[in-house]
């Protein structure tokens, strides 16, 4: 083993040869056979750490397997070898790419690519969190993030496949529906009534809402989502917390 090169990845980030750089969601010590690291939650690290065996409990090095995942405390490792690493960076790169890291939603991006896939009958769901500045200068921008998340779960209870839903904005959503304008607006009002419970985090119960403007793809991709922008504006106007469509 010592002759190739190979890879950890941990929680997101890389192992190679013999510099580990990882990052962890919370506490937690990382074992290695000469040293090991005490990790802050969220803290990204990097130092020298000898050979690429593992020391189980039980006793006696492991000898590690392409794709193999180890428990190492409360992370999850996957060993990776040198040959196969350029695939696995490659597809993780287009990951990146199409997904936004915060919420797990596609990308504006990966909708411009899409668009001109997408056909009729299908309908355009702008949705917009409200008032999300006003809970960032009240909680704070973490907090802020974690009720983006929790709308972009909600919303995403709503939508199966092929159905498609991305962010496109700081908190503005799309969701792409192969529907008729009467059965978009059932759809739209669902999504609206799931933001009516508050978010439990952590001591605190925030209520947010959300606004939504509809329009029908008819022909050019661009001009329905300008549409459906324009009446996400006229929501907003009207008083928020609302659907509107044409």
């Amino acid at each position: 083993m010592a002759s190739e090169q190979a890879v950890f990845v941990i929680d997101g980030y890389e192992r190679r040869r013999e510099v580990c750089v990882l990052a962890t969601t919370r506490p937690s010590t990382i074992g290695g056979r000469d040293a090991d690291i005490d990790v802050g939650a969220g803290e990204i690290v990097a130092t020298v750490i000898p050979g690429w065996r593992l020391e189980p409990r039980h006793g006696g090095a492991q000898e590690l397997r392409h794709g193999q995942r180890v428990q190492l405390g409360p992370c999850q490792a996957q060993f990776l070898r040198t040959a196969d690493l350029a695939r696995e960076l490659d597809a993780q790169r287009y990951l990146e790419t199409i997904l936004d890291p915060l919420t797990g939603t596609f990308t504006r991006r990966f909708v411009n690519t899409q668009a001109r896939r997408i056909r009729p009958p299908a309908a355009l769901l702008a949705i917009d969190l409200d008032r999300l500045k006003h809970t960032n200068d009240r909680y704070g921008h973490l907090i802020g993030d974690r009720v983006l998340q929790e709308t972009a779960a909600r919303i995403r209870a709503h939508v199966r496949w092929p159905e498609l839903v991305a962010r496109i904005g700081g908190e503005e959503f799309l969701v792409v529906l192969p529907a008729s304008l009467e059965r978009a607006v059932e759809r739209a009002e669902a999504i609206r009534r799931a933001m009516t419970a508050p978010f439990e985090l952590d001591d605190l119960r925030i209520t947010s809402t959300i606004s939504i403007g509809i329009a029908i793809l008819a022909d050019s991709f661009g001009d329905a989502l300008q549409r459906a922008d324009d009446n996400l504006v006229a929501a907003k106007t009207q008083g928020r917390d609302r659907v509107v469509a044409s």
